[in-house]
């Protein structure tokens, strides 16, 4: 049993550790003081995916990026720390994992190809779960195949590979909050919005009209359908299926949604998420910033000046 299927939510129960190791890489540790950073951000290791639908979960992100900033400051001020706390007696893996864990898996194919490149990396496009996204742009889809009436759909199915919708843990959400990680909520919303925006999940009263449209949305696993080679992630993929009262049938499928690597944002759509997300004054800064930015080492001279 992973640490998936026990419900740690990776994003808090890794990302410390993982961001640890970043932090520890720009400051030039080194190996003796990276152990000693990756020990104390073990230690802190935490993230329950219980915390899914609520305003805690995305401050896993914040809290493990805490995490590791805390623990490079503490290494630097001489706390000691244990240099084995990954693969050693009563470390990380024997204590999260329930099966014999494999510590050579950790360096398997290392570097062989760093993520950040391939597949590369995915900007999330909407304010909600990405478990979700694949539903968000096939519906987005069906509003473009026809001309889809709200009040003529009978029932409608959404199709996941086993599995697809386990972070998707709100069928019935009390709120547009919860509704981030309600598939129901994202297709729902947009049918009778024909758009999303971040002012539909900020904790208030889902509308009667999309509660109502909800109340006809069923999900449904399939094991015998085949996922694209180029789904993302790998082996996932939506099938939105809409029944008309007058007996048609409409259907999207999607195994690569906006965003991820297998189809990226244009410029354009990169600018419009950052300029979503601050004051027009802060959008002009970043983006200055980062235009000026012409290798690698500038990047990084830029962090640890940041930092």
């Amino acid at each position: 049993m992973n640490i998936i299927q026990k419900a740690w939510h990776n994003t808090a129960t890794l990302g410390g550790i993982a961001a640890a190791c970043a932090c520890a890489y720009l400051k030039e540790f080194t190996v003796k003081q990276t152990e000693r950073v990756i020990g104390l951000a073990a230690t802190q290791a935490s993230g329950m995916r219980n915390q899914f639908g609520t305003e805690t979960k995305p401050l896993h992100a914040g809290l493990a990026a805490e995490q590791a900033y805390s623990s490079v400051r503490f290494i630097e001020f001489g706390l000691s720390s244990s240099r084995e706390s990954l693969d050693g007696e009563n470390g990380f893996l024997n204590l999260y994992g329930a099966d014999e864990h494999q510590a050579d898996l950790l360096t398997s194919d290392w570097g062989h190809s760093w993520r950040i490149t391939s597949p590369g990396l995915w900007f999330k496009v909407y304010p909600f779960c990405s478990a979700a996204f694949h539903a968000a742009d096939a519906t987005f889809e069906l509003l473009t195949q026809s001309n889809v009436q709200v009040e003529n759909i009978q029932r409608i199915e959404v199709i996941f590979p086993p599995g697809g919708d386990a972070a998707l843990v709100n069928k019935c959400p009390k709120n547009t909050d919860e509704g981030r990680f309600s598939v129901e909520y994202v297709v729902a919303l947009i049918l009778i919005k024909k758009s999303v925006s971040l002012d539909d999940f900020n904790q208030g009263t889902i509308g009667a009209d999309i509660r109502a449209l909800m109340d006809k949305i069923n999900r449904r696993h399939d094991p015998d359908i085949t996922a694209s080679r180029r789904s993302a992630p790998k082996g996932r993929f939506t099938i939105v299926r809409l029944f008309q009262e007058d007996g048609e049938v409409l259907e999207a499928r999607v195994d690569a949604p906006t965003g991820s690597p297998q189809k990226p944002l244009k410029l354009s759509q990169l600018e419009q998420k950052l300029r979503d997300s601050c004051d027009e004054t802060q959008f002009e800064n970043i983006k200055k910033a980062v235009n000026e930015l012409s290798s690698v080492e500038q990047l990084t001279n830029l962090l640890k000046a940041l930092y």
